[in-house]
């Protein structure tokens, strides 16, 4: 069985999120947990540990509260807050079953780094999970996608896992999946590439190639005109989008994202 996992800090961008989350448990006839991770500052052992009582009695509060809302939805929702990182509280909940997990989270919005754009929480999240993470931005279409475009490129090692996981996306959102690789204007076509291609083919997803001066434009100039479509991405841990935060001002463009964006990892 599926899980989804949304965690969330009652923010506006976090309820969207949630609601994304809702379209994902329905999709996957999966139940949806609410997560609020909780820390607190240095303190004498005392006092500390009334805080920590009181930040979580009101953390349940609002969980419960979020959890109304979105039962109205018809999905079974459960929630819990937990002492810790989100990132270390997310992967000891998915850990042993990555697989049939599922996070949806809210990103902080445009601006001119990584961390500043995702928010550190979902940096931390979507490098240290295995398994699919979708980032929601604040200006999202909170409905389920027509398409979902994948970047790829020819330095992608194999990864049939993730896009069995992505063709499985697919039938249960209802959405054509498609692949894009952007090839760089000025450089030669790597000799790797074609073997790269069919390995895509054969799990029955197309390949569109097209050029352009860098990978963040062109897949934003693909996804622009459709309103109804997310994006994909398959990372590793040296991966273009973490790299975005040595880019120029100039690539900020990348950082505009409206789309909801799932990001998958190399096998």
């Amino acid at each position: 069985m599926y899980t989804v996992y949304c965690p969330t800090d009652f923010s506006a961008g976090a309820k969207s999120a949630a609601d994304f989350a809702v379209l994902l448990a329905k999709a996957w006839s999966a139940p949806l947990i609410l997560i609020h991770a909780y820390e607190a500052p240095m303190a004498d052992e005392m006092g500390i540990s009334r805080f920590l009582a009181d930040i979580r009695q009101l953390s349940m509060d609002s969980l419960k509260a979020e959890a109304e809302r979105l039962e109205g939805h018809f999905v079974q929702v459960r929630f819990d807050a937990v002492y810790g990182t989100i990132d270390s509280v997310l992967a000891s909940l998915t850990e042993e079953n990555s697989a049939h997990s599922i996070v949806v989270m809210a990103t902080q919005g445009a601006n001119d780094s990584v961390e500043a754009f995702f928010g550190t929480n979902a940096v931390s999240v979507m490098q240290r999970l295995s398994c699919p993470v979708w980032v929601i931005p604040p200006h999202a279409r909170i409905e389920k996608p027509r398409k979902i475009v994948v970047a790829v490129d020819a330095e992608l090692k194999p990864t049939d896992a993730a896009f069995s996981t992505l063709v499985v996306a697919g039938k249960r959102l209802g959405a054509r999946i498609e692949a894009l690789h952007v090839h760089i204007s000025e450089e030669e076509v790597r000799p790797s590439w074609a073997e790269k291609e069919q390995r895509i083919r054969a799990h029955g997803i197309p390949v569109e190639v097209m050029r352009n001066s860098t990978v963040e434009e062109g897949l934003m100039r693909w996804t622009a005109e459709e309103p109804h479509v997310a994006v994909a991405v398959i990372v590793r841990k040296r991966h273009w989008l973490w790299d975005l935060r040595h880019h120029s001002v100039s690539a900020g463009v990348a950082y505009h994202l409206n789309q909801p964006l799932l990001v998958l990892h190399e096998d």
